[in-house]
């Protein structure tokens, strides 16, 4: 019987990321973007995420926001994310993090103006 729950595990294990495969290509950005600016308003002093406008990038991809919340391949992509960001900020530094994360989604963003803001 412990071999059979290991198995279903590895199984699990092994097939969740080609589960994150099926994810549309556009959904995959706006699950990035979501993920730097949630480990910036966590890590960076002073910087919020603008909830509004990442609600309505999800909306205009036809993305539904709570998949982030459930389980499957939407919320396996979203700790990728947030664990490579992780990753980045232990090997780069917090200052680094916060200022790529600024000048990428800040007021005058270069990749998406205004998802962040500053207190």
């Amino acid at each position: 019987m412990g071999r059979f729950f290991t198995s279903l595990i590895l199984i699990g294990i092994i097939s969740y990321p080609a589960l994150a495969k099926s994810v549309p290509e556009a959904h995959k950005h706006i699950i990035e973007h979501i993920s730097v600016t949630a480990m910036a308003a966590k890590t960076c002093p002073g910087m919020t995420e603008n909830a509004v406008l990442i609600v309505m990038a999800a909306a205009i991809h036809k993305m539904d926001i709570e998949l982030l919340l459930k389980s499957g391949p939407y919320k396996f992509l979203y700790h990728q994310n947030l664990a490579k960001h992780k990753a980045s900020i232990k090997k780069h530094g917090v200052d680094i993090f916060c200022t790529v994360a600024w000048m990428l989604y800040g007021k005058d963003g270069v990749n998406v103006k205004g998802l962040l803001s500053k207190d």
